[in-house]
């Protein structure tokens, strides 16, 4: 699930959005896909620069950015000593896309004493997109302190063991400890199930991958990984099932390239040729800097016997590699 960017600031936006949106069962309300949990209500917010930040604090739950956004730059005309405040500027800040301002402001409501649980949250947040990882840790080991029974840091850190470190066995012991604490979490038992399918404990693997496709579908939520990782798993020993896991993935989220190139290669599988190359076309379309979608479509073009088409992929797929290296 790497994730390329061209800029700094794609890459923070990139990673919060996918820390937001794996961590989606904690979140009660619509600001919260930024990933920055909110603080208390304003009655509960310390007496200093009160109004303001009750102010704030309201606009930012309506999700009114813009007003929020004129707020923050009226109140930012003079220093601002209350650190709550600081913290609502750094949200706002992250709205806008403006990451190192935003990440400026949580720092220096650190500084100035905050020491609540959604501020560390934020932080961690924030420095895992900006890949500081020793500060990232820092930020989860003050969190867990202030709230031992939070999943979140226990995801993070596997999601961290898993995809930057790939220690496969240490994520799937900060996974399990996040689904003993919450085990209703569709997404940290999809990731629990990968750290397992990359240890070759493929039977287990199935089994949290199924679990995580009954919570989905219990809440609602349109999650495609589970089934695209049953389709991987059953690609060796049955296409047809494979096939069957992938359509579900594809009708689940089908704007995820994935879901169209695990479905190409179940096509593939199963002998069915054009239906493959139209899967792994669409992958393609939908994310045109991967180079595995390139290849695969490469491949099946080849055996449909078009071989200039193919080697336009062939070409693709060896230009991305140069970029991106092994």
């Amino acid at each position: 699930m790497a994730v390329r960017s061209t800029s700094a600031a794609n890459c923070l936006g990139v990673a919060l959005a996918l820390a937001a949106f794996t961590a989606q069962h904690i979140h009660g309300q619509s600001t919260l896909r930024l990933g920055l949990a909110l603080p208390p209500p304003p009655e509960k917010l310390g007496p200093a620069g009160q109004a303001f930040s009750q102010e704030l604090l309201g606009l930012i739950r309506k999700d009114e950015w813009a007003a929020a956004a004129n707020l923050a730059e009226a109140v930012t005309r003079s220093p601002v000593g209350d650190p709550v405040l600081n913290y609502l500027l750094g949200v706002v800040h992250w709205q806008r896309g403006e990451r190192i301002q935003a990440i400026q402001r949580l720092r220096t409501a650190e500084t100035q004493g905050l020491r609540e649980s959604y501020l560390h949250q934020a932080l961690w947040l924030a420095y895992y997109a900006a890949n500081q990882f020793i500060l990232f840790r820092q930020q989860m080991q003050l969190a867990t302190a202030l709230e031992p029974h939070d999943p979140r840091p226990h995801f993070h850190l596997g999601r961290h063991a898993e995809s930057v470190a790939g220690n496969s066995a240490a994520a799937m012991r900060h996974f399990e400890r996040a689904v003993s604490l919450d085990a209703s979490d569709a997404r940290s038992q999809a990731w629990l199930a990968l750290s397992l399918e990359r240890m070759d404990r493929r039977e287990e693997a199935a089994e949290r991958y199924r679990l995580a496709a009954r919570l989905a579908t219990t809440r609602g939520e349109m999650f495609s990984w589970p089934y695209r990782g049953l389709a991987r798993l059953a690609l060796g020993s049955d296409p047809y099932k494979a096939e069957e896991w992938a359509l579900l993935g594809v009708k689940a989220e089908p704007e995820v390239a994935d879901n169209h190139a695990v479905l190409a290669r179940a096509y593939e599988r199963g002998g069915k040729l054009r239906l493959a190359a139209e899967a792994a076309s669409e992958a393609v379309r939908l994310n045109p800097d991967n180079e595995v979608s390139h290849y695969l479509l490469y491949g099946v073009l080849r055996r449909l016997g078009r071989p200039d088409a193919a080697d336009e992929h062939l070409s693709r797929f060896r230009a991305l590699k140069r970029v991106y290296g092994d």
